[in-house]
């Protein structure tokens, strides 16, 4: 059973435009979104809710990449450096696992839309950066290799420079996720 703020703000706005996703427990929802980048064509984004303060706090969690233990630090000097220039952060568990977290404090006052928004600008951060930690990963490229040309928009993409998406986001209230590892 998910809670009344995730029933709110996520699952109706995904019913009502056909998204699919699965209720993992009570506080989670887990779903696919198109992905320009990532491998197969889609991202797998969880969405948990947690309680703060009489509040609710939205977290988007989505896998970027499984590094070796014998790529541990170039994990941690990709994740560092992209968490520097970016919305959001990009942390690395012990098992070398890279996941993006971007959180939302939700007001009561918070419309589906805010929803829609969120994991908008989470999908950007992501396809934005996803090809610097697989050169890292896969193309033995150091962390300023990997980040060369992908910090700022190009006018083809369409999309939001990163400063843009920051101050967009502070706007919003969205907040870096904690750093767990």
């Amino acid at each position: 059973m998910a809670t009344e703020l995730l029933e709110r703000m996520v699952i109706g706005h995904f019913d009502e435009f056909s998204v699919d996703y699965r209720v993992l427990a009570d506080h989670a929802v887990k779903l696919a979104l198109p992905s320009r980048t990532m491998a197969g064509g889609s991202m797998e984004v969880l969405i948990t809710d947690e309680e703060v303060s009489g509040a609710g706090l939205f977290s988007v969690m989505v896998l970027i990449a499984e590094f070796p233990e014998s790529q541990m630090r170039r994990a941690l000097d990709i994740s560092n450096a992209v968490s520097r220039i970016s919305a959001g952060k990009f942390t690395v568990a012990e098992d070398g696992t890279v996941t993006y977290c971007l959180n939302w404090p939700v007001a009561d006052s918070a419309e589906p839309e805010d929803t829609r928004l969120m994991l908008s600008f989470a999908a950007q951060m992501v396809d934005r950066h996803y090809p610097a930690f697989m050169a890292v990963r896969w193309g033995n490229a150091t962390v300023e290799e990997a980040l060369a040309g992908s910090q700022d928009k190009s006018p083809e993409d369409g999309g939001m420079s990163d400063d843009e998406l920051r101050r967009l986001l502070e706007g919003l209230g969205l907040e870096d996720c904690e750093d767990d590892s």
